[in-house]
């Protein structure tokens, strides 16, 4: 071993056989005496060379320039000098070797200003004047020296080229290589080094390991520090297993390595994510490495940050000495075993298993009544703690040191120099305050992280975050874009960008691309719920059905976390049933809506609903009363007296709603005592005696937040013809808000679809005088329509036009004018407004069903029949009805008298089976059976139909259907007396009822009928004489002289 490798170094005397030795640590602190010594002894370059290093080892680096400088300029200065050293063998090489060691002082100066504080350690510009400098002084001393091309290399590296460091440090590579002088082979070893930090620094780690490992085998001997770059290399890789190795090995041979017990640390950290079973140990052994790095190197600021981190995420339990206590409902009192600087202001609580956790706002500690060591703590929250936690629970605290974690970020700041890592500071600053709800201080800590390291898609990833919490939409989705173009892979980058642009743009986002990101992002149920509604706003079924799909994730995700769906989630999807016509997955779900907004349940009405049957708890209850009416009911009217009670303290005005015995009636008029009520659903006469009364009275179940969610409730039901169960919602509202003008549509729509048509104006009377909107016209021109006043329903709907622009285009508003000329027999025209709706809106039942009606008036009957069909496979409920009546209608048309009469039988008994509909809808039905039943000649069947009902509907139509039917039947049964005689009887009876109900009579029926009745006197007076039966003749003859 030389004097060199042993740390002893010396200077010869020039004029006797001898040295001055010394030990490098000894070596003088002032470099004066030093260089006169070099000086008077005319020491070769090699010994200023070495004398000059060894200051600079000891961190010395005005000695080391001194004393290179000095021999330099002694060298310009001094004729003498130069030819005494250049006589001096390998003084070339060693006047280089000066030239290189000034270049490389410099190249490390450039090194610490790009990556440290450039304010601090000068200027860039003069330190690369000063290296090309010496650069050129190498060069004209050695010819293509190997050592000078290594150090460009690095020089190169410093400044950034990569590819220039690259060719120097292959230069010089394959010269060592082929020169024949071996000791020139002594710079393989740093060539390898050099050409591995090349690609490092171009991200190619596989390179970069094989490099260092050769210049390990090149110079075993050589400082740790290579071994923790093959180690550093391996991590990149993700080698863990050899980074492990490397840094063990490093740290063995210099266990005051910290770059290599970080990387343990890092390591054992990425296993302890992979090894649940040894991740308490894994992290612990992580921790040991960072403090034991700590400790050897305390200015090392990436430590810090480490140590901070770990802080930041790791939970600290302590166990309950004794039951805890509540104050409150954000005050706990514990007792445990720990150093009070734990449960201090800023750091987080979790109790027990719990999994939500609070901030602590403030601390009492108090000395505890056992001498045990333990303290009691009464801690102040900044939430309210569950109902469900109890004191009982909670076995242990956790505590998430921030506090710590915000000392151990403090010292780094003061030891950071380079802007990467003072970014890095930084942002785990900015962490812990975000996690202690100081959004301004966090947002303030992001900042100048970006203000020291502009390209740190983290730490801009957590302001656009700041933003869209502090709801700065547009701010947050700028920034989030700009990250997401650093860093494309991010999921959670995407999922922002997607919800942002849903939000702000109504961007659709593909729906495999939302399952892909959504997994694990924070806001997950906002980021399905904005893209359903994005796609609900979309015209078009394939839209509906994806926000659908979106919804049904969105729940999936409310049931994952244990959470209630909301009542506006629960509300959107029931619309879009609505609009896929599905009305009774939406009745359901509007309940659910209905009960998680108030708590209160809707009644839920059934099929079986009659008008025999009150229904309570909807919107109301019916209250006692006290009282008792005497009284009758006749012909849908009931006049009551009081028999029990005051009348006066009954409260009873216009319209109320009450219930006579089982009966329920609408007060129409109290005068005189007399309280005059009507029932248009029932005829048959009552007589009552002390019938107990109780009054409707309305529940408090209405609310600002959840009153939509009760019209929209009636809206289904009235989809699915339950008109009675959404009329008592609609007026219920109203009650409370009688501005609700919506309502008034909804009832006059109700009216109209019910066959009341002049119910339904008086109720569009009620409407605001002010509301001229496109409802209000469109409801009231179909009123008008189907009163047959064709010329004001074409008015009512250019008016509900003209004030809507956009109404041009609306389908309900060319819907309407399609009906209207399909009754003004223009099938042109309305043939261009039922194409127009289906052009935007392919699955519109509506339109295709006026299409098909329209081939089956040009007697088009295959391709009629074709549209129906096809379009019932889409409906739902009412349209299904609507359907298969316009299909039986057309066997009708087409004289397909059997499979028509099938048809309408099949709808009636589904109609019953399926939901409590109107009277008039369902006779109409029946009505439409007895006229197929008539034209197959089966007159007896067409009489059992229409008597059915004439008794359960008695109406000026149904009379006249049953007399036709049974004078038709008479006419062909008058070849075989005896079988119509009792028929004619019972027509008589019929014709009389008419004459006597004021309900049917007018003036117009009333002149038809003496000739209808002297038609059948003449047939009657036929057929009596050949009647066998005596008793008969006998009744006919008395019937035929009334």
């Amino acid at each position: 071993m030389s004097l060199e490798d042993s740390g002893i170094l010396q200077i010869p005397l020039g004029k006797i056989n001898g040295a001055i030795l010394f030990f490098a640590d000894e070596i003088p602190a002032e470099c004066d005496d030093l260089i006169d010594a070099l000086r008077s002894e005319l020491a070769p370059f090699r010994v200023w060379k070495q004398c000059a290093v060894e200051y600079f080892k000891q961190g010395n680096g005005e000695a080391f320039e001194a004393v290179l400088n000095d021999i330099i300029q002694s060298l310009k200065v001094s004729e003498f000098l130069n030819k005494v050293y250049l006589q001096q063998p390998e003084s070339v090489e060693s006047l280089a070797d000066i030239y290189l060691c000034l270049a490389a002082k410099e190249i490390l100066s450039m090194f610490d200003t790009k990556f440290c504080d450039s304010n601090r350690l000068g200027n860039v510009t003069e330190m690369m004047r000063k290296c090309n400098e010496y650069f050129s002084l190498a060069d004209e001393t050695v010819k293509l020296y190997a050592l000078s091309f290594i150090l460009k290399g690095f020089y190169y590296l410093v400044l950034g080229d990569i590819g220039r460091a690259e060719e120097s440090f292959a230069s010089v590579h394959k010269r060592i290589v082929n020169a024949q002088d071996s000791s020139k082979r002594k710079y393989l070893y740093l060539s390898y080094i050099g050409s591995g930090m090349v690609h490092y620094a171009a991200g190619r780690y596989t390179q970069s390991a094989e490099l260092f490992s050769k210049a390990l085998v090149a110079n075993p001997q050589c400082d740790p520090s290579l071994r923790s770059s093959l180690a550093l290399c391996y991590y990149k890789l993700l080698q863990f297993e050899k980074c492990s190795l490397a840094a063990q090995r490093a740290v063995s041979l210099e266990s005051m390595d910290s770059t290599s017990l970080v990387l343990m640390g890092l390591v054992d950290l990425m296993e302890a994510d992979k090894n649940y079973a040894k991740r308490k140990d894994l992290r612990r052994s992580a921790f040991e490495c960072f403090s034991l790095a700590n400790r050897l190197d305390p200015t090392n600021p990436v430590v810090w940050n480490l140590l901070a981190n770990q802080y930041y995420h790791s939970w600290f339990p302590f166990e309950c000495l004794s039951a805890c206590s509540f104050m409150g409902n954000d005050t706990i009192v514990v007792n445990v075993r720990c150093p009070s600087s734990v449960f201090v202001e800023g750091n987080l609580l979790k109790l027990s298993s719990f999994k939500q956790c609070f901030l602590i706002k403030s601390v009492t500690e108090y000395p505890s009544e056992e001498n045990d060591g333990s303290q009691v703590f009464k801690i102040v929250v900044d939430g309210a703690i569950p109902d469900n936690v109890t004191h009982s629970e909670i076995a242990q605290v956790n505590i998430n040191n921030l506090f710590a974690a915000s000392s151990l970020l403090e010292n780094a700041l003061k030891h950071s120099q380079s802007p990467s890592v003072r970014a890095e500071t930084h942002f785990l600053v900015g962490k812990v305050k975000h996690q202690q709800k100081n959004l301004p201080a966090a947002l303030d800590s992001y900042r100048s992280a970006l203000k020291d390291k502009p390209d740190f898609p983290s730490a801009a990833f957590a302001v656009a975050e700041i933003q869209f919490l502090r709801k700065e939409y547009k701010v947050a989705l700028e920034i989030f874009e700009k990250v997401l173009q650093q860093n494309p892979a991010d999921k959670d980058t995407q999922a922002f960008v997607a919800l942002l642009r849903g939000m702000l743009k109504n961007e659709q986002t593909p729906l495999e691309k939302l399952k892909e990101i959504a997994i694990n992002f924070q806001y997950e149920l906002e980021l399905w719920k904005v893209q359903a509604f994005v796609r609900h706003n979309h015209s078009g079924s394939d839209s509906l059905e994806e926000a659908l799909r979106c919804y049904q994730s969105c729940m999936d995700c409310h049931s994952a976390r244990e959470l209630k769906v909301s009542s506006e989630v629960l509300n959107n999807v029931a619309q879009i049933y609505s609009q896929l016509n599905k009305p009774e997955k939406s009745i359901r779900l509007i309940r659910d809506a209905i009960l998680q907004s108030t708590g209160s349940q809707p009644y839920e009405f059934s099929a079986e609903l009659s008008r025999e049957v009150e229904f309570e708890g909807l919107v109301s209850k019916w209250a006692e009363t006290g009282c008792s009416f005497n009284g009758s009911i006749s012909g849908f009217v009931g006049t009551f007296s009081v028999a029990t009670g005051d009348l006066n303290e009954l409260g009873l005005s216009a319209r109320d709603e009450i219930v006579v015995g089982d009966l329920i009636m609408t007060v129409d008029d109290i005068a005189d005592g007399v309280v005059k009520c009507s029932n248009p659903f029932w005829s048959k006469p009552i007589n009552a005696q002390a019938l107990p009364v109780r009054k409707r009275i309305a529940n408090q179940c209405f609310t600002a937040s959840n009153i939509h969610y009760w019209f929209n409730y009636a809206t289904y039901l009235e989809a699915l013809r339950q008109f009675r169960a959404a009329r008592v919602v609609f007026e219920a509202l109203l009650a409370v808000h009688p501005s609700y003008d919506e309502c008034h549509l909804r009832l006059a729509s109700i009216s109209r679809l019910m066959g009341n048509p002049a119910a339904a104006l008086d109720i569009l009377s009620r409407v605001s005088s002010t509301n001229n909107s496109r409802d209000f016209n469109l409801v009231r021109g179909d009123v008008l329509l189907l009163m047959g006043r064709t010329e004001e329903a074409k008015r009512s709907y250019e008016m509900g036009i003209d004030n809507n622009p956009n109404a041009k285009k609306d389908p309900t508003v060319l819907l309407s004018l399609g009906n209207l000329y399909m009754n003004a027999v223009d099938p042109k025209s309305s043939y261009k407004y039922y194409f127009n709706v289906l052009q935007d809106h392919v699955r519109n039942l509506y339109a295709a069903n006026g299409l098909g009606i329209i081939c089956a008036k040009k007697e088009e009957f295959e391709s009629a029949k074709q549209i129906f069909n096809k379009i019932r496979q889409l409906a739902f409920g009412a349209e299904d009805m609507m359907l298969s009546l316009n299909l039986a209608h057309t066997f009708l048309m087409e004289s397909k008298y059997v499979e028509a009469e099938r048809l309408y039988m099949t709808t009636y008994k589904e109609d019953c089976r399926r939901s409590e509909r109107d009277a008039a809808y369902s006779y109409a039905v029946l009505e439409c059976a007895a006229c197929a039943v008539f034209l197959l000649n089966r007159f007896d069947d067409a009489v059992k139909i229409c008597s059915r009902v004439f008794h359960a509907n008695v109406s000026k139509s149904s009379l006249a259907n049953l007399s036709a039917v049974i004078e038709r039947l008479a006419v062909h049964s008058l070849n075989r007396p005896g079988s119509v005689t009792k028929a004619f009887v019972s027509l008589l009876e019929l014709s009389r009822h008419f004459l006597e109900t004021p309900r049917l009579h007018n003036k117009s029926s009333h002149q038809s009928w003496p000739d209808r009745l002297k038609t059948l006197k003449i047939v009657i007076s036929k057929l009596l004489p050949e009647s066998d039966n005596n008793e008969e003749r006998v009744l006919g003859k008395r019937k035929l002289e009334e």
